[in-house]
């Protein structure tokens, strides 16, 4: 059966950073992927307004690399509240998408737009119609007094290299925190992985998991 993933991230490259090897590896076995970018940093309401159209595009070159669906709200930050407005939003999109799984934030992550956005999506996905999964803390980030709890793995050994050409693609991001960046990223992944005993893999915590029963005597 092909699924249906949607990816939620409050900027340009988290949900790449958290999830970039799962959604190629969905991808890749024949599934939709619809990656969501809640706000694009650069706009009127920030200073350096002027990187807001190269984000946009870095956005987009980096789901093209991963064969995701983008789809770019293009809220304020003034928007990007766990409001009713904001709910009702998602809930239009998730009617509209109807996906099986749901990727978002993890809750304990100390960017407030992150959990901002994770309580919005947590409100739109009350009908328990799909699976709900918060990936890690996105890099760089600041230190939690969370601990994220590692429930969940996908072995992304045959796609690291589509997550890490993914966030190659947001040019800005490596000029402002350097090739260290991608370094952090990838090793995150690698300690996954030797976690369950591949090459690399991405972890999430899994708020709710809905699986069918199998059939008597199917395998």
């Amino acid at each position: 059966m092909r699924e249906c993933i949607v990816v939620f991230g409050a900027h340009p490259d988290d949900s790449e950073i958290g999830a970039g090897g799962t959604i190629a590896a969905y991808v890749q076995r024949g599934h939709r992927v619809v990656m969501v970018n809640v706000r694009v940093p650069g706009g009127p309401d920030d200073v350096s307004h002027h990187d807001q159209p190269r984000r946009r595009g870095e956005a987009e070159h980096a789901a093209r690399a991963l064969g995701a669906e983008l789809i770019s709200l293009g809220l304020t930050r003034e928007a990007l509240q766990p409001s009713a407005r904001l709910v009702a939003a998602f809930d239009q999109l998730l009617a509209d998408v109807q996906p099986t799984a749901i990727y978002t934030h993890w809750l304990g992550d100390s960017h407030p737009e992150h959990v901002a956005l994770s309580r919005a999506v947590l409100a739109s996905a009350r009908r328990n119609a799909c699976s709900l999964y918060m990936y890690e803390a996105t890099l760089p980030g600041g230190i939690s007094t969370d601990a994220f709890r590692a429930q969940k793995f996908i072995d992304i050994s045959d796609t690291i290299d589509c997550k890490m050409t993914s966030l190659a693609c947001h040019e800005t991001q490596l000029e402002r925190y350097g090739q260290a960046w991608l370094e952090a990223i990838r090793g995150r992944a690698a300690q996954r992985g030797f976690q369950i005993g591949c090459r690399y893999a991405e972890a999430f915590e899994v708020v709710k998991e809905l699986a069918a029963i199998p059939a008597v005597g199917s395998r």
